[in-house]
């Protein structure tokens, strides 16, 4: 892995949020410290949709938020994230939001289309959106519904602030994840389309928190 980037430090902007929610935010932990102590498989889809379901009805509806640099056993068991062949990734780089499927996501912030994908791979990101903003920064939306991918087809459309992107996908075409949105913040692209790793092994850690910024400010959370 290269050496962390260096950006220039600026005052942030206040983005919208991908997602509305009348009930309001409520943040969640997700971390393995919390599942090691309570012994939750929850890497399961049954157990992990329970644990998100308690917790919305808990805090009144509200959309769940969190995860950003937290340390995850949610991808254990799929070849992409651990196994012989590869770096085990469980340190996860964006922030997810939880809610119902067929929740609407709108781009957070002036942009254009930057690139799309239908990531189907066990644990992946599923149909993935990934825009560029004015002040450098490409933000990325995943575990979109596959209808979402025919919004906005063309590289380099405009995208106003607020436009609908796409919906929240079901765990049936979303690869067996619960509804959420993973929204990430991302610097440098390296050259990638449709697709930039949303979770990094811990080696690769400083350089990944460089590239891919905590969402939380720019949403004022």
């Amino acid at each position: 892995m290269n050496a962390s980037p260096s950006f220039a430090p600026q005052a942030l902007p206040l983005y919208q949020m991908p997602v509305s929610s009348a009930c309001g935010y409520q943040r969640i932990d997700l971390s393995m410290e919390r599942f090691s102590r309570t012994g939750e498989a929850v890497w399961e889809r049954e157990v992990l949709s329970g644990v998100i379901a308690q917790a919305r009805q808990a805090a009144g509806g509200a959309i769940l938020w969190g995860g950003y640099a937290e340390p995850r056993r949610l991808y254990e068991g799929a070849s992409l994230f651990d196994g012989p062949e590869v770096k085990v990734r469980d340190q996860h780089l964006g922030i997810d939001f939880w809610a119902e499927a067929g929740t609407p996501v709108h781009a957070v912030a002036n942009a254009v289309l930057h690139s799309q994908q239908d990531n189907a791979r066990l644990r992946d990101y599923v149909p993935t959106i990934i825009l560029r903003h004015a002040d450098g920064l490409h933000s990325l939306y995943g575990h979109l519904s596959r209808a979402s991918l025919h919004l906005h087809s063309v590289p380099g459309e405009v995208i106003p602030a607020g436009t609908l992107l796409g919906w929240m996908g079901m765990p049936e075409e979303n690869v067996d994840w619960p509804p959420h949105l993973h929204f990430q913040l991302i610097h440098d692209m390296q050259g990638l389309q449709g697709d930039y790793p949303g979770v990094c092994a811990m080696s690769d850690l400083p350089f990944y928190l460089a590239n891919c910024p905590d969402p939380a400010p720019y949403f004022g959370l």
